[in-house]
């Protein structure tokens, strides 16, 4: 998998943005071709604009009656695989048994027939889970597989909207939404039988793509009044405001505030600086004080990735942010490798007395598997050592921030 610089971009809305912290979801949309593909080799492409009426089979296995959620009872096969469908999904152990059902040929159903057993478990992981194998791959490798449409349409889940946090603040402008998002390119290679981008990033990329480029075509410096005259279906993405959530600022302003996100889990705090530059410069003059704000951020290169570069180091020179701990996962030297949760061990006493005497709220933004827990272990060891305590009692002490809301994460 190959990940392009994030990029950080910006969408005309909405009156619906309310406060830094809020996030979105992208309505997404399988990529055309890709369906094509699919819709051809299951000999439905002439089909795939006619309507169709859809409804569940009376069945003992099946207990539902009701079509899933996700299925309308009237659509077209186009409209069924490039909006409600996940056809990049992973599949599961029981489609594969179902696809074996519908091959012909007697060594291709034997193979899906392994991967698809407890036997295979290990096959499985290597070849199906492991390079992300589609429903586009394995009709490929599998040529003699030909199952009907319906069997397709019963295995694949529906096709989720993705979230991305907001990058702005309101109390600067609260006509746009400003966000981050890596772009995602998958080669053809282990299995995979095509390259491909990102379901969503994808989307995102062509759309914006296709805005940057009618600006720089007609060297427009009003970039709102171009974008107006662009068709609609070149660059028009459905998104809707997520729920309310609590990975917001507090009111007081005083609450000293501890940052950790690497790559794009930085968009949320790029809006939390902005609302605080606004609010300082609001009450300038006046005797209103602002606690700490420490950011601990991470990319890989320095040169490569690091969104926001100028923005940061501005924001720390005029006193927006207290601290500014940057770190490189991939630098040129890597003897200086290091993560965010190493700059916070490197910090501990800092970010101890901000925890235990400030009454600091500590918000973490970015990847549940690996960051997400590596911080929380971080954060136990800087109270382990500022209390000189137990790791039982130092857990117990962080599990206690987040019940009372001072420790906030939004990952994925």
């Amino acid at each position: 998998m190959i990940r392009r610089p994030p990029r950080s971009t910006l969408f005309p809305y909405t009156t619906l943005f309310r406060s830094p912290g809020d996030s979105f979801g992208v309505i997404c949309r399988n990529d055309i071709q890709e369906v094509d593909r699919i819709l051809e080799r299951l000999n439905s492409l002439s089909q795939k604009n006619c309507p169709c009426r859809l409804s569940m089979k009376s069945s003992d296995v099946l207990k539902t009656k009701e079509l899933p959620k996700n299925i309308p009872p009237v659509s077209t096969l186009y409209d069924l695989f490039v909006r409600r469908c996940d056809i990049r999904s992973l599949p599961k152990k029981k489609f594969l048994r179902v696809l074996s059902e519908h091959t012909l040929d007697s060594k291709q159903r034997r193979r899906l027939e392994e991967l698809s057993s407890r036997q295979g478990a290990d096959d499985y992981i290597r070849f199906i889970l492991n390079p992300g194998i589609s429903l586009l791959d394995l009709l490929i490798a599998f040529p003699s597989c030909s199952p009907p449409v319906e069997c397709i349409l019963e295995n694949l889940p529906a096709l989720q909207p993705r979230f991305y946090s907001v990058a702005n603040s309101p109390l600067v402008d609260s006509s746009r939404l400003k966000f981050v998002f890596n772009v995602v390119e998958i080669p053809e290679s282990d299995g995979r039988f095509y390259s491909r981008g990102g379901v969503c990033t994808k989307l995102l990329d062509n759309s914006t793509k296709t805005i940057q480029q009618t600006i720089a075509r007609y060297d427009d410096k009003d970039a709102d009044s171009t974008i107006k005259n662009i068709s609609r279906s070149d660059y028009c993405i459905r998104i809707f405001m997520r729920k309310t959530n609590s990975f917001h600022l507090p009111a007081d302003i005083l609450i000293p505030l501890i940052l950790i996100g690497p790559g794009t889990g930085l968009a949320p705090f790029i809006g939390f600086l902005e609302h605080r530059e606004f609010q300082k410069k609001e009450t300038e003059g006046s005797n209103n004080g602002f606690g700490d704000i420490l950011l601990f951020y991470g990319c890989r290169h320095k040169d490569k990735d690091y969104l926001y570069k100028e923005k940061l180091e501005a924001m720390k020179s005029t006193g927006v942010l207290s601290e500014l701990f940057v770190s490189f996962s991939q630098p040129d030297d890597l003897t200086l490798r290091e993560h965010v949760q190493d700059s916070l061990k490197r910090n501990e006493s800092r970010v101890f007395d901000l925890i235990h005497n400030k009454g600091a709220m500590i918000f973490v933004c970015g990847d549940a598997k690996g960051m997400a827990n590596e911080v929380h272990k971080t954060i136990v060891h800087v109270i382990k050592n500022g209390l000189e305590c137990s790791e039982d009692k130092a857990t117990t002490y962080v599990n206690s921030l987040q019940d009372s809301r001072r420790y906030l994460q939004d990952i994925w």
